[in-house]
């Protein structure tokens, strides 16, 4: 795993109860499956004044070297121990993008270092049945060879520019995972299962109807913040960068998360 900093760590803080002594918040953006951290960077422009931003690369995703994913777990352990040797063992804010979100619920679910507030956005929590996971990785494997293989094609197909940005992504990562990271990735997040997480304040945005949280929380606090959707990361950066700010800045809610959950 790869972490690229972005951001000036002497810029003034933004945060009203900090000092500009203090230097910028830290901010980590952990990327989906089958993108790099690259898909961050519209993000990383908007907030790079505000924040110190560590990108992570995960393994099986990173570019210009070849890599194994192995595993959820041990992808959030390598975060942890980079937080714990150059952060102090803290960040204030952490953003989680699908698989992200899933190594984000992980390393608060192991509680070794102190997350202020983490959004985990289109995260897949719950595991899917065992004799479903097989075919559904090999499934997923095959529609990320022809996103590569296929990009003209699927473009014109889609014509869209989040589609265009899904399929950018995949041309730049295929080449050093290949459909092995796909497999191991997609294994490990239908397989894995986040049971608990602590903190004082969690909230858990609108689950579908009827369904029961799969978590046990510390507490019963929920909230909705309405307009967050996976795509806007890729589509509307400036919608995603203001309500990571309104998070980190309490504007919206009257009390901070310490964790958001965004189906």
């Amino acid at each position: 795993m790869n972490f690229q900093i972005f951001g000036n760590e002497k810029a003034p803080t933004f945060h009203p109860t900090r000092t500009s002594s203090m230097g910028a918040p830290t901010l980590l953006l952990i990327p989906g499956l089958g993108v790099s951290y690259e898909i961050f960077l519209p993000l990383i422009r908007l907030t790079e004044d505000k924040f110190r931003i560590i990108a992570a690369e995960l393994d099986g995703f990173t570019l210009g070297r070849h890599t194994r994913f192995t595993s959820v777990d041990d992808q959030a352990a390598q975060v942890i121990a980079y937080v714990q040797e150059h952060h102090n063992g803290h960040l204030d804010c952490a953003y989680g993008l699908s698989l992200g979100g899933k190594i984000l619920s992980r390393i608060l679910e192991r509680n070794e270092i102190e997350v202020d507030h983490a959004v985990l956005d289109a995260a897949p929590l719950l595991p899917l049945p065992r004799w479903l996971v097989g075919p559904l990785r090999y499934y997923q494997a095959g529609n990320v060879w022809t996103c590569y293989h296929w990009t003209g094609f699927w473009k014109v197909v889609f014509h869209s520019h989040y589609f265009d940005v899904l399929l950018d992504e995949c041309r730049k990562t295929w080449p050093w995972g290949g459909a092995q990271a796909v497999l191991d990735g997609y294994e490990s997040v239908y397989t894995n299962r986040l049971n608990t997480i602590s903190g004082a304040d969690i909230h858990f945005c609108s689950q579908a109807p009827g369904e029961a949280s799969p978590l046990r929380l510390s507490t019963s606090a929920c909230a909705c913040l309405p307009g967050y959707e996976p795509r806007t990361t890729a589509d509307r950066p400036p919608r995603r960068s203001g309500k990571t700010s309104d998070i980190y800045l309490n504007r919206r809610n009257p009390i901070v998360p310490k964790a958001l959950f965004i189906p």
